[in-house]
């Protein structure tokens, strides 16, 4: 009896190692240690993770991971890595930085700064609870900043060669605009911008 009970036990514990690992491994996509999920649309999820090199520090980022059912579709991975390499150009206070893109298992994903705070539709749904619009100084603040994100990515980034992208960001509405906890509003999900490539 207690050689069985020693035998069970241990496979047992081998079960629990070996599923322990199974999901470290899909929660680790090379430097990055998933945490939570933020959100999720029809192209993919967002997730908190960690950034957590060989060299020691550790910096929090977000997530965008493909759909699996998706990344089999190679249009989609062109159209998924070209947003990681067009946002990758766009470095501006006002813009959500895209740092990397990569492939982990069966999908891609590409990680981004990580901002603490709610989109512009969630500040203004919790505004509207005691009052119909919000300050017109907020409004004057957030759509400053949003322009001078917007006109950094028309008339301000180029590609390798110099040239101007004029980016148009195609999708602009409140979901897309996030303000941190410390009031910097940035822009984010260039997933459907188009760059016309105008050379200067």
């Amino acid at each position: 009896g207690g050689a069985a009970g020693a035998m069970v036990s241990g496979a047992l514990r081998g079960a629990v190692g070996r599923a322990q690992a199974l999901a470290r491994s899909r929660d680790l996509l090379g430097k990055y240690v998933v945490e939570k999920q933020l959100a999720s649309g029809g192209m993919g999820v967002v997730y908190r993770a960690r950034y957590c090199p060989e060299g020691g520090f550790v910096r929090d980022v977000a997530i965008k991971k493909i759909h699996p059912h998706l990344a089999v579709q190679p249009r989609l991975v062109q159209a998924f890595r070209q947003e990681a390499g067009l946002c990758a150009r766009l470095l501006h206070p006002n813009i959500v930085q895209v740092m990397d893109f990569g492939r982990a298992d069966d999908t891609y994903f590409l990680a981004m700064e990580y901002v603490d705070g709610q989109t512009l539709l969630d500040v203004m749904r919790r505004a509207q609870r005691v009052a119909p619009f919000l300050p017109p100084r907020w409004v004057a603040y957030i759509g400053r900043e949003v322009c001078e994100g917007l006109h950094f990515a028309h008339a301000v980034a180029v590609d390798d060669r110099g040239h101007p992208l004029r980016v148009i960001h195609r999708d602009l509405n409140p979901p897309n605009v996030i303000i941190s906890r410390s009031g910097h509003v940035k822009l984010m999900d260039f997933g459907i911008a188009k760059a016309l490539k105008e050379k200067a």
